[in-house]
């Protein structure tokens, strides 16, 4: 959290978010190992006192009495941000919700693109150039060996295909 400033509300305010988001997938033991991995050490006692006072809160009353050092409610934030991030959760400071971000790198392209799949068959070399001009991101051709896919390239006049894919790389 070197980029952002904390303060003890905006702290609560991550943990109490946090710890929803989190809910009930995670123990209090899997949470400390999480946060030990990832370089914030807790007790179980102190885990136990934050739940306790942000989370589930059974009695107000009794939450009042129960008492967190600032020191300690920071770094848990700082923590929490760190293992939500990981799951793709990013902390939005203006709206104080964790908000989903973009599929991290790690996952597979599956996990990562939506595939359109034509069940009619092979699409006409004008659907091709009008599907990848449509494209938002990237387009990846799939095939056995894409032996008609590179004759496209290679096979027929630069005007049908090539050109229009070389300005489209261009653009």
């Amino acid at each position: 959290m070197t980029d952002r400033k904390l303060d003890k509300q905006k702290a609560i305010k991550i943990i109490r978010c946090g710890l929803e988001k989190l809910g009930d997938a995670d123990t209090q033991v899997q949470l400390q190992q999480h946060l030990a991995k990832n370089g914030y050490e807790f007790s179980i006692a102190n885990l136990n006192k934050i739940y306790r006072k942000y989370y589930k809160v059974q009695d107000s009353a009794a939450a009042e009495d129960i008492q967190i050092g600032r020191v300690s409610l920071l770094k848990f934030a700082e923590g929490l941000l760190v293992i939500l991030k990981k799951v793709n959760l990013e902390y939005n400071m203006e709206s104080d919700l964790f908000e989903a971000t973009d599929f991290p790198d790690h996952l597979s392209i599956a996990h990562r693109y939506k595939p359109r799949f034509f069940a009619e068959g092979r699409r006409s070399i004008a659907d091709k150039i009008q599907f990848i001009q449509n494209a938002k991101e990237e387009v990846i051709e799939m095939g056995i060996r894409l032996n008609t896919f590179s004759k496209y390239f290679i096979g027929r006049s630069d005007s049908e295909f090539k050109n229009h894919i070389i300005e489209l790389l261009k653009k």
